[in-house]
């Protein structure tokens, strides 16, 4: 006997717009190879295998206590951030919180922060990226252009101000765009831009020498 779909009715055909595998597939890996990660496939993963083994690489379905994390980086033996993924219809922000349950449910992590053990946070649909850096409870969540590197996430001197270790030293002036004149003939550039909170302070950060990042803070009277 032969069946026949009702005359008017057709297939839906899978595509990132209604396929979350498809968008990690055609869009989400891409974004994060890009960012210079290696995707490891769940089957090509081995959890009898030291983390060190997968250096640079995002594991697919990396398994936790809360479930498994569409994909772990691990940079140096640790896992320093985990991405939720969505197809490409809907919006990654309020997803944030699925990678944050991620985070506490990665159990064999040495970090803590407050009660979470992997900081760099991140839900894209394939388009957009956002990220939290959860090491600080004031932290809030923000879009970005593209995933943290590798290298951005081990090494302070070329990683984001929001980055893993770097080293702060915070300085109070009294004119801040006239400091950033004079340190910026000396070499110095500007890492994002001047921020201003109400009425209190302004500030903002500059890399020095050795890729140092230095804050500059000041006082609104």
């Amino acid at each position: 006997m032969s069946t026949r779909r009702p005359h008017g009715t057709s297939i839906t055909r899978p595509t990132p717009q209604n396929s979350e595998r498809l968008t990690r597939k055609q869009l989400i890996d891409r974004r994060i190879t890009d960012a210079g990660w290696k995707i490891v496939l769940q089957k090509d993963f081995d959890s009898a295998k030291p983390l060190t083994v997968y250096n640079r690489c995002a594991i697919e379905e990396y398994p936790t206590d809360t479930g498994p994390a569409d994909y772990a980086l691990v940079v140096n033996g640790h896992i320093l951030g985990v991405v939720e993924a969505k197809k490409l219809t809907l919006g990654p922000q309020n997803v944030l919180l699925q990678a944050e349950r991620y985070s506490k449910g990665v159990g064999t992590s040495p970090l803590h922060f407050h009660g979470f053990r992997v900081p760099f946070l991140y839900s894209t649909n394939g388009e957009v990226i956002w990220h939290h850096d959860i090491r600080h409870k004031l932290n809030r969540s923000r879009e970005i252009f593209g995933f943290h590197t590798p290298d951005a996430v081990a090494d302070h001197r070329n990683a984001p101000v929001n980055a893993l270790g770097y080293l702060r030293v915070m300085f109070a002036v009294d004119d801040i765009n006239e400091t950033l004149e004079r340190l910026r003939k000396r070499g110095a550039q500007l890492v994002g831009e001047v921020v201003q909170y109400k009425d209190a302070y302004r500030l903002c950060y500059i890399r020095g020498a050795e890729g140092l990042l230095i804050g500059l803070a000041q006082e609104l009277s």
